[in-house]
Formats: structure tokens, C-alpha cells, sequence
């Protein structure tokens, strides 16, 4: 297996142009599959990920990484199984999106490459400001101690600040590093320390040391190894975007499933705020709205099954808009009636204004719905509305395979009630919603009525119109 690929590298270079391509192409389809999806490319964009720079950039360093390999199959001479080993480098860093194994197994090659008997991967660290070792090989980390896996981060640092890779062959007589203690220390003879950039940003060093007296690497390595550099921030990159897509499309999974009963506004302030949605509640006070079809036993006892589901979800499609377009949450839709909730998930200090309101433009579109459906030759319909403030709990409700966003209390039990007892047209609120919204509302003072498991009388307002 060897000697032919040995053979086959021998000829040509045609491997390593093929693997560039191949890379270039597979990100030029993921570049058109971003393009095509908006959403995807505005959620990357939210997350500081300029998705048209970025794979750009992206293509221009692979192009830069392919004269950089062809040069070094003419430089090679006789040495073709370090480039060889090189070619498998670049196959095992595309093979896989585990960027710690990539590093371990590519680090191991380096050695390998190189004949060094220590290697280091050590990576910019964003919020500590400072680069942090990523990847080890060549050091037995269970029995080593502290010293043997010290590196000079003299040598290091001036790679990774200067942009320029640093080879000596003789470090503890290098002038450049007499004044560094680490080198003196370690007793340091080789040293390779290339850095690692994807495009302008430096985002660590390859660091590879021995001394071992004998063990000389020369400029022919360096160039090898500044090839490995890019191998290595082309599996950095890859892990980075696999990465930022996976969180991508669990945002948009999360935000496709709130979205059916959230206001498209609060879902996007869920997501912007990353509020926890897991199983468990909370005790809120918020204003609670139920509403029922008056007559639609009579509306669809002439018709098919189908068109009953159709005319239901037609008007579930006006009353959801309108509770949306006033930042409410559909909890359930209930047969022929729907549960929506006001100042939650995110709280709103007008949430009782805003549920009254929406419930009065809930009749004005019922009315016009009604209208339609008269024209088709139906019967007309009316729904009835309560709406009540109180102290509840919500929060997601159910199991981890099976959960429902949803409200519980005897706040949510009043609602319900009030709307059994309102009439078509109507919409019925308690004295608690009634003291936030007085001045905002023209309303009716009704007689207390009985509702089905208080033993108390309910007095109900009916609210006619807004101020």
C-alpha cells in the first residue's frame, strides 16, 4: 500500500491538487447552500460570522496552501515519505470534525515528520487573552512532571506575535534567545515554532523541540511543518463553522417551534435574551384570555370533516395573528376554543391592556369572518371571550420528550370560567383586570354570576371599546 502511493507521489502532484479542489468545492457548496437559506446566513450573522468574508477568504488561503504543497513536492527530492506522511495528515485533518483528536493524530505525524521529541499545539485562549497549550505528544502526561512539559515561551510568543516562524538548530547559543531563561533552563538545542493563522487572525503556534544532540532539522522541515500549520488551522476552521452551523440549527430548530405559538417578536427576544425554556416554572402575574365558538355545532353540522378542519383552521389563522400582532402566546387551542397568554414567557408591564385589546379586535375579525362564511352559504358565528390578571405559574410542563409552555392556577381557572358564561360577541373581564385597564376601556358593569367550581360569585365587566 505504501510503495504505490509512495509511487503515485513520486510522478505527480495530481493527489494534492485533487484534496485542494475537493476542499474548495465542498466550500463552495456550503457557500451556496447559505446563500440559498437566509435565515441560517442572518442567525451565523448574529453570531459575528460574516458567511460571504469568511468562505472568500477561506478559498483564497486554500489556493495559497496548494502552491505552498506543490513547491514543496519539487523541494522534497529523495524524502518522499515525509510527503507522503504529509498527504495523510491532510486526509485524516478533512476526515474528521473532532478537532482534539484531529490535533492529537496530526501532532503525533508531526514528530514523525520532523524527528522531534517533543511536540505542542498551544491555541489562543479569547477571554484570557493568551495562548493556552491545545495538543501534547512526545510527553507521557501520567508520568511527566511539570518541567517535561514546559516549552520556551519565548520562542513561542515571538512566533506567534511576529507572524514569522522561528527555527534554530542550536537554541541555547541562539543570540536571539541568550537572554531567555526557559531555553537555558530546558537545556533546548532544536526548535521549530511555526504559527497557525486562518487568513489575517493568529490564532496559535506549532511548537516542536529536542535535545537530543544529532537530531537537526532543516529548512526543508520548517517548510514541512509550515504546511502542517495550515493543515492545522483548516481543522480549526472546520471544527469552528461545524460548530457555529450545529448551534445555528438548534436556534432555528428552537425558533420553529416557538415561533407556532409565540409571538415572532418575543421569540426573537427569547433567543436574543437566550431565556432557559427547560421543564420547571415560575410563579408571574400575567393576564390570562380564553375564547370559545359560539354555535359552531349548528356552523358545521352540514359539513364534511375536512371542511370543518379547514374552516377551524381559518379562523385559528385570524384569532393567532391577532394575538401575535399584541404579543401574546397561544398555550393550547382547545377543540373550538384557544388559551392565549399575555406577559409571558417575556414579561410586559401592559400584558392586562394588551390581552382586552386583542380580544376586541378578535370580535371585529370574527365578525368579518362571519360575514364570509355567510356568503359560502354557513351559518353564522360568534365567539365569546374572558380575560383575567392574576398571580399563575408557567413554565414548560410535561417530560423531557414531551413538554408544553403552559400556565396552571386558579388565575387561569377564572379565565376559563368567564369565558363560559360571555356570550357571542362578548368579552368578560374580573375586577383585577378591570383595575389596570379603567381608564384605558368603556365598559359595563354586569350582574355577579355563578361559574362552574367557585363557590363565590363572579362579577364580570364586559368591555365594549378602547378610549
Amino acid at each position: 500500500m505504501w510503495v504505490a502511493e509512495l509511487d503515485a507521489t513520486k510522478n505527480s502532484t495530481t493527489n494534492i491538487t485533487k484534496q485542494t479542489k475537493n476542499l474548495k468545492r465542498g466550500f463552495s457548496q456550503l457557500k451556496e447552500q447559505l446563500y440559498s437559506n437566509p435565515m441560517l446566513r442572518n442567525m451565523l450573522a448574529s453570531k459575528g460570522v460574516n458567511v460571504a468574508e469568511y468562505l472568500k477568504g477561506f478559498e483564497i488561503w486554500v489556493d495559497s496552501i496548494e502552491r505552498n504543497v506543490t513547491k514543496l513536492a519539487g523541494d522534497a527530492g529523495g524524502d518522499w515519505t515525509k510527503f507522503n506522511l504529509l498527504i495523510h495528515m491532510g486526509q485524516e485533518v478533512n476526515s474528521s470534525i473532532d478537532l482534539d483528536r484531529v490535533l492529537e493524530m496530526t501532532l503525533d505525524k508531526a514528530l514523525a515528520l520532523t524527528e522531534a521529541e517533543r511536540g505542542f499545539i498551544l491555541l489562543i485562549d479569547p477571554e484570557k487573552k493568551a495562548i493556552q497549550q491545545a495538543a501534547t505528544s512526545g510527553v507521557d502526561l501520567e508520568d511527566s512532571t511539570d518541567a517535561q512539559q514546559q516549552i520556551s515561551r519565548t520562542i513561542a510568543l515571538n512566533a506567534f506575535e511576529e507572524g514569522e516562524p522561528v527555527l534554530t538548530t542550536n537554541a541555547a547559543g541562539d543570540e536571539r534567545f541568550l537572554g531567555a531563561q526557559s531555553v537555558q533552563s530546558l537545556a533546548l538545542r532544536t526548535v521549530i515554532c511555526v504559527p497557525i493563522n486562518i487568513a489575517d487572525e493568529k490564532i496559535g503556534v506549532v511548537y516542536l523541540d529536542s535535545r537530543v544532540e544529532g537530531k537537526l532539522l532543516s529548512r526543508f522541515e520548517l517548510d514541512l511543518i509550515k504546511a502542517f500549520s495550515n493543515l492545522v488551522a483548516i481543522a480549526i476552521s472546520n471544527a469552528r463553522l461545524f460548530r457555529q452551523l450545529e448551534e445555528t440549527y438548534q436556534q432555528l430548530n428552537r425558533r420553529e417551534r416557538l415561533v407556532r405559538f409565540i409571538s415572532p417578536a418575543v421569540v426573537d427576544r427569547l433567543m436574543q435574551d437566550n431565556v432557559d425554556l427547560d421543564l420547571g416554572g415560575e410563579l408571574v402575574n400575567i393576564t390570562v384570555m380564553f375564547s370559545d365558538i359560539r354555535g359552531f355545532t349548528t356552523f358545521s353540522e352540514h359539513m364534511s370533516p375536512e371542511e370543518v378542519l379547514s374552516s377551524l383552521n381559518e379562523i385559528y389563522q385570524e384569532l393567532t395573528q391577532v394575538i401575535f400582532d399584541h404579543n401574546g402566546t397561544i398555550d393550547k387551542f382547545l377543540g373550538d376554543g384557544v388559551m392565549a397568554l399575555f406577559g409571558a414567557p417575556i414579561y410586559m408591564e401592559d400584558h392586562a391592556l394588551s390581552a382586552v385589546r386583542a380580544a376586541l379586535v378578535m370580535q371585529e375579525k370574527l365578525e368579518e369572518l362571519s360575514a364570509k362564511f355567510q356568503d359560502r352559504g354557513r351559518s353564522p358565528i360568534q365567539i365569546g371571550i374572558g380575560v383575567n390578571t392574576g398571580q399563575t405559574i408557567v413554565g414548560h410542563m410535561g417530560s423531557k420528550e414531551r413538554m408544553d409552555y403552559t400556565a396552571i392556577g386558579d388565575a387561569v381557572n377564572v379565565s376559563s370560567r368567564l369565558c363560559d358564561v360571555a356570550a357571542g360577541g362578548e368579552v368578560l373581564v374580573t375586577d383585577s383586570t378591570l383595575e389596570i385597564v379603567r381608564d384605558h376601556v368603556e365598559y359595563i358593569e354586569m350582574e355577579p354570576r355563578e361559574v362552574k367550581g367557585r363557590k363565590a360569585l363572579v362579577k364580570p365587566f364586559r368591555v365594549m371599546k378602547t378610549k
